[in-house]
């Protein structure tokens, strides 16, 4: 017999050590690092992000400032900075912004189609980021929640300790 392996009572399960160490908290550190592809996901949304911004000034300069100039611009900047928000949200584990994500790429679609009719290639490639952005964020949807409930777990085990 093979004494390092700890025995219980005849025709019991072997007793197992509990294993509580400081290795736990390095193994939830490490679940709350991003993987590539959500780290290839929020580039994309970055990109995103500066670049609808980018439009939004464009109209600034190009579209008389009337009501209907002053709306567009605002759903420029609008979902630029939510872009951003969604970049963070994800990062940091926040499942609710990545659904929000899916929500906020076929708008950063849409106002690349108008710009791409009002004269600006840009627009190409806020669609096909829009485009991008959908598929990573339905892909990366299960790594988000991980992030979070590892950051989740990390906070309690520090709080505990």
């Amino acid at each position: 017999m093979n004494a390092s392996i700890p025995h219980g009572p005849p025709g019991a399960a072997p007793a197992m050590p509990s294993i509580q160490t400081a290795a736990d908290s390095a193994d939830l550190f490490v679940a709350t690092l991003p993987s590539t592809s959500l780290k290839l996901a929020s580039l994309g949304w970055l990109v995103s992000g500066v670049l609808v911004l980018f439009l939004a000034f464009r109209l600034l300069l190009s579209v008389r400032q009337n009501p209907t100039g002053a709306a567009l611009e605002g759903a420029h900047v609008f979902l630029g900075l939510m872009s951003f928000a969604v970049v963070w949200g994800v990062v940091r584990g926040h499942r609710g912004l990545s659904v929000v994500g899916l929500f906020v790429a076929p708008g950063v679609g849409a106002l690349s189609l108008f710009a791409l009719l009002t004269g600006s290639i840009a627009g190409l490639l806020g669609m096909s980021l829009s485009c991008f952005d959908v598929v990573m964020m339905a892909v990366t949807m299960t790594e988000v929640g991980r992030i979070g409930r590892a950051r989740k777990a990390l906070r309690q085990s520090s709080l505990a300790g």
